[in-house]
């Protein structure tokens, strides 16, 4: 059937397993088989609604911050960084001070939530969450502090909520581990800006799963703060404009910080962040198929606690969401279909 191409479409949206339709809307897909995905690819007949998203409107947002409205910082730009209140007396400048060798270990929980709708199909995968321990160590310290980082995943498993029985075979699991056995690299600055992100495979050196790049590149990215150049003291805040690619998609991002607490190397931090993408293609890392990004806007919010002689967060509670409308174009470019995608991602660590 023509509506398979659709089907196929949704289940490629992230979904690792088959999701089911609901009824109504596959009845309503039949009678409509022909609407935006037969034709010629000047238009689609039946757009997706933004809107069927479960628990996520753009229209409940405030509007975007003027940084988002104009043009985005380069990509490998460290991030603007805008003192917006001083804070209280006394005021320090907060900056990492790692030394060379250092070595630490790092479990984050990283979870992934997909809610699509193409063209009038839904297909939603809930909240999947995996736990990646990671060793960290500074493989190189400069003389102005900057640091070069060097990473291992020695382990990953899928959380499974108490209660629930296990939802993978011991094959999938030794098949999950071996996939995330990689290792990788970034350049960590005293103010926090990550550049030159590397993954490859531990064996071989092959370059590592573009979803498993995705993930471990932003999450490292949001659970590090960017800190201001200027003294601060408690309560002070301060914004952070820059561009991440987050899904394979180059998205404007400002982040705004709030200390709420300092001793010492250590810091307590409120983050909030607003995000937003303007037309352009992309192509998704879960799934390699490729996309015309309409639009993009985004939110989220959290708490991040770190000491700053670490590589790692003491603790990380953060949430981030993200509506995006895209065209999806086969490869010959003779059939389309509008899409719609709530995502959500989740970045959890617990002190240890």
């Amino acid at each position: 059937m023509r509506w398979s191409i659709i089907i196929l479409i949704a289940l490629s949206l992230g979904c690792s397993k088959k999701q089911e339709s609901a009824p109504t809307e596959t009845e309503q897909a039949t009678d409509t088989e022909a609407a935006g995905v037969d034709k010629a690819p000047e238009a689609a007949d039946v757009i997706a609604d933004p809107g069927v998203a479960a628990g996520f409107k753009v229209e409940d947002l405030p509007p975007l911050p003027p940084e988002l409205q104009g043009q985005a910082p380069l990509l490998e730009a460290p991030p603007l960084v805008r003192v917006l209140d001083p804070g209280s007396e006394p005021r320090q400048e907060l900056r990492w001070a790692v030394e060379s060798g250092f070595e630490q270990p790092l479990t984050a929980t990283l979870g992934i939530a997909v809610d699509a709708v193409i063209v009038l199909i839904r297909s939603n995968m809930p909240m999947v969450e995996s736990s990646y321990d990671l060793t960290m160590q500074a493989k190189k310290v400069r003389k102005d502090g900057t640091v070069r980082v060097g990473f291992s995943v020695t382990g990953v498993e899928v959380v499974v909520p108490e209660g629930q029985e296990p939802k993978q075979t011991e094959a999938q699991k030794l098949a999950m581990q071996e996939r995330a056995r990689v290792v990788g690299s970034y350049t960590l600055s005293p103010q926090g800006a990550i550049s030159d992100f590397e993954l490859s495979k531990a064996s071989g050196g092959a370059p590592a799963a573009p979803s498993l790049v995705d993930l471990l590149r932003w999450s490292l990215g949001q659970m590090t703060p960017a800190l201001p150049a200027e003294p601060v003291g408690v309560g002070a805040k301060w914004s952070a404009h820059e561009s991440i690619l987050q899904g394979g998609i180059l998205v404007n991002q400002l982040r705004t910080f709030e200390l709420l607490k300092r001793d010492g190397n250590r810091v307590e931090l409120a983050v909030e962040l607003r995000q937003s993408a303007g037309p352009q293609p992309y192509t998704n890392p879960m799934t390699g198929a490729s996309f015309e990004l309409q639009g993009l806007n985004g939110t989220g919010s959290g708490t991040l606690g770190w000491d700053l002689s670490r590589l790692a967060p003491l603790m990380t509670d953060l949430k981030a969401d993200a509506l995006d409308s895209a065209i999806f174009r086969n490869q010959d470019q003779t059939k389309k279909a509008s899409v719609a995608v709530h995502n959500q991602r989740t970045i959890k660590v617990v002190a240890q």
